[in-house]
């Protein structure tokens, strides 16, 4: 009964990250300029919040906010008629911006639990990172068993 119910929750929680991969890039401009208002809010929201884009660094944040503003500034400044050819050419580039920055941190901010065996017991426990988490902490320990060759090599000459 317990194994059934833990299948049926790993299968849930595959499901969701499957929506979750398939969700639509943050910005869309192809929508009425009142959703892109809706959206560009969303998105301020979404980054104030400390949970939905955590793994954006301080330079990446500002890069997005300043394309934010820049893109409410043009669509301001058309005030309801369709934007320059310029402005569109410009809005476009702040948008791939934020979409690629934002796709990236959604990625990296999923979570992944694993089931493991602790060093030395048998008893599977579930071990849960993000996916920069998990990153970070291989990195991490790479660089820790470069750091020992290397001490251990500088001693044998």
């Amino acid at each position: 009964m317990q194994l059934r119910r833990h299948c049926l929750s790993m299968g849930l929680l595959a499901l969701l990250l499957a929506g979750a991969a398939m969700a639509g890039p943050p910005l869309d401009l192809a929508v009425p300029p009142q959703a892109v208002r809706d959206q560009l809010a969303q998105i301020r929201r979404d980054l104030d919040d400390g949970k939905t884009y955590v793994e954006i660094g301080s330079d990446q944040r500002h890069t997005v906010l300043a394309a934010l503003q820049r893109i409410e500034g043009a669509y301001a400044s058309a005030d309801g008629t369709q934007l320059s050819e310029a402005a569109q050419v410009s809005v476009s580039d702040d948008q791939r911006a934020v979409n690629e920055i934002l796709t990236k941190a959604r990625d990296d901010s999923r979570l992944i639990c694993r089931r493991q065996a602790k060093v030395g017991s048998n008893m599977l426990t579930s071990q849960c990172m993000t996916v920069a988490q998990r990153r970070r902490a291989e990195e991490g320990g790479q660089k820790g068993l470069d750091d020992l060759r290397s001490r251990t090599y500088s001693k044998e000459l």
